[in-house]
């Protein structure tokens, strides 16, 4: 059920809710501009509670097209973005610039900000140390950097006021699965690429740091699971000062650039959502490992869901995307990218260091 908080009943059963790889959820429904509900949908402004995972949105966007109109909300965590990590001390310093784990990085962000009633939980702590440095950014920002900069997922739950991280590369493979013939209701939609695709990785940290120290001798890592070819990459991240942390984490973006990310999107008998005292161990949810058999390509994957499509009283339309691997290079193209427009980070001290 869709409730405004005035009160208000929204009579649309029909309405999807789709969960984002981000942790900033959307809520879709359409209206009439007939009904007296219309006039009260001001984007930025209305706030909407969906009571199935009681989660409260903000409107977001109004697109009218003839006798309907689509309404789409984003989860309201506006309480995420009322103030600005700042140094009031020194407003010529980066506002955020911290080297923790990843749970003491959220906790800094959390405190800094003074989000009142916001608690944190996780799943499993990788005890990874890495530096995150930001110019003046909401904790929002912040929250969404952080999940780039420690391969992370946050989900956000606004009525408990609880924000969980949780960790994709360490999800077990599910009981579930995907199958024309049994659960799907059409034929899978394919996206493949190997453009990025690479097998030898030489990863280079700070002041030149490499992993020959903890690597046998040899400066590069390997993964010819999927191809024999040698193809090479050079990574380079200053922020690293351990030459075990750099390796360790050299393995894991190399484990996903080695072979060509592919993706598939399904619609599923969602039977866990339909009957889940039937199906108790069929679930899809997102993050959620399960395997994919494609008949039309004779192929058995494994994969993720990395998105989804939710009704909540039409789960017979729920929707899935799943991938092979997260797009860890381009990650690195937008950390890099970020580095190379923040006069006030490490790379440029570096650069005008030399110059």
């Amino acid at each position: 059920m869709l409730v405004l908080t005035s009160g208000e009943v929204v009579q649309r059963d029909d309405y999807a809710i789709r969960h984002l790889s981000n942790g900033l959820d959307e809520l879709t429904f359409e209206l009439n501009p007939s009904d007296g509900l219309y006039r009260l949908m001001q984007e930025g402004k209305t706030q909407i509670r969906e009571t199935i995972e009681d989660q409260t949105y903000l409107v977001s966007k109004i697109n009218s097209v003839g006798s309907s109109t689509q309404i789409t909300c984003r989860l309201d965590l506006s309480d995420w973005q009322k103030s600005l990590l700042i140094n009031t001390e020194d407003l010529n310093s980066p506002g955020f610039s911290h080297t923790l784990h990843e749970v003491n990085m959220l906790s800094r962000i959390m405190n800094a900000s003074g989000l009142s009633g916001w608690t944190k939980t996780n799943q499993v702590q990788t005890h990874v140390t890495r530096s995150m440095r930001m110019d003046g950014p909401t904790p929002l920002e912040a929250a969404l950097q952080l999940q780039k900069t420690f391969g992370c997922a946050l989900r956000f739950q606004t009525a408990k006021k609880k924000v969980t991280i949780l960790y994709p590369d360490e999800r077990p493979l599910s009981n579930s699965y995907a199958l024309q013939t049994v659960n799907l209701r059409k034929k899978p939609e394919y996206k493949g690429r190997s453009t990025e695709l690479i097998t030898r990785l030489y990863p280079i940290g700070k002041d030149g740091l490499g992993i020959a120290s903890v690597n046998n001798g040899v400066a590069y890592v390997e993964d010819h699971t999927y191809s024999d070819a040698v193809v090479c990459a050079l990574w380079r991240d200053a922020r690293y000062t351990d030459a075990a942390s750099l390796k360790r984490d050299a393995l894991a973006r190399l484990k996903a650039a080695s072979k060509p990310v592919r993706s598939w999107k399904l619609d599923v008998v969602d039977l866990n959502r339909l009957d889940p005292v039937q199906w108790p161990d069929i679930g899809m949810q997102i993050w959620t490992r399960i395997l994919l058999l494609d008949s039309s390509r004779e192929s058995r994957e494994t994969v993720q869901v990395v998105s989804d499509v939710v009704y909540p009283y039409y789960p017979e339309k729920n929707q899935i995307t799943v991938s092979t691997g997260i797009e860890t290079l381009q990650e690195a193209v937008a950390r890099t990218t970020q580095a190379l427009n923040d006069p006030n980070g490490e790379l440029w001290a570096q650069i005008n260091a030399r110059s």
